[in-house]
């Protein structure tokens, strides 16, 4: 689905109906691919997928599920970045209360910091990663010195 989306120069948030369903159809399959559409259709449309836990040790329990969400005090300060994965640009909205102030910092893998920026109010963080190389990038959101969020940022050139 990337390659395709990368050959006909469009990124996951521009998926079609029938890719979204298709990924979908993945997603909710057990298979050893679901994982990766699970992946795809977060970043494209923020979908959470239920985490399957194998057995636990003397827990008695046949297995466990857990769900990975934002917290909900936190949930609706902030959208995740959209292209993702970029080549060049990527933004993420945010909405913060009149007294709260957030930083948002992007790290390499090597935990070198790319930039660092205070956020205040309410907008649309803009991040250009045309300095910066293919890899995986790392994101913290902190809210008045909190961390609330980090997630993934893919550049692809």
């Amino acid at each position: 689905m990337i390659n395709t989306c990368k050959a006909t120069h469009r990124n996951l948030i521009d998926l079609t109906p029938a890719e979204e369903s298709l990924l979908m159809n993945i997603a909710n399959s057990q298979t050893t691919v679901a994982y990766q559409a699970q992946a795809m259709l977060y970043q494209a449309r923020g979908y959470e997928f239920p985490v399957i836990i194998s057995q636990l040790p003397n827990t008695g329990l046949q297995y466990g599920a857990t769900v990975f969400k934002t917290d909900s005090q936190t949930a609706g300060k902030f959208g995740i970045f959209t292209p993702n994965p970029t080549n060049n640009t990527t933004s993420l909205w945010y909405n913060l209360a009149e007294k709260e102030t957030a930083t948002i910092a992007v790290f390499d893998l090597t935990g070198r910091n790319i930039a660092t920026n205070t956020l205040r109010n309410s907008g649309n963080y803009i991040f250009d990663a045309t300095a910066c190389e293919t890899g995986i990038y790392i994101y913290t959101i902190t809210i008045n010195g909190t961390v609330i969020e980090r997630n993934k940022l893919i550049v692809v050139k």
